[in-house]
């Protein structure tokens, strides 16, 4: 993967079940937390422990998120309340590209929502979200 800019990554959040493409937000700031669940079949004969790659998990953390509009503001807070799936599209850009190429995109459950508003300034947005099956 080749180095890239903290803005040629964009995340485009859209209702799963939706038959067209319909915004709901982006970020400013995004983490991709990827693991991999190891399983331990260590042998009591041995002192050196040996694992197997188990289940792998993947969360992504979204910081000061841009909602659309108020309807996909409730979408999102619909889902979060309701358990239904979002489904995001992680772009990647070339450094001197105008239009980014779409990369990947993949199925989400809105695991949390944190609005926090300052006494004299913007509110912010967090959401986190848990990726369900695989990247496509």
């Amino acid at each position: 993967m080749a180095i890239l800019n903290g803005s040629q990554v964009i995340l485009k959040a859209d209702d799963a079940a939706a038959t067209a493409v319909s915004l709901i937000g982006g970020q400013k700031n995004v983490t991709f937390n990827s693991n991999n669940e190891l399983i331990n079949i260590s042998d009591k004969n041995s002192r050196n422990s040996n694992f197997i790659g188990g289940l792998f998990n993947e969360t992504i953390s979204l910081s000061s998120f841009y909602v659309v509009d108020d309807a996909a503001f409730a979408y999102l807070q619909t889902a979060v309340r309701t358990g239904v799936t979002v489904s995001i599209e992680r772009w990647q850009g070339e450094t001197n590209a105008d239009t980014p190429a779409k990369s990947e995109t993949a199925d989400c459950f809105v695991s949390s929502i944190t609005e926090s508003f300052a006494h004299d300034g913007a509110g912010d947005v967090e959401v986190s979200l848990q990726v369900t099956g695989a990247w496509v």
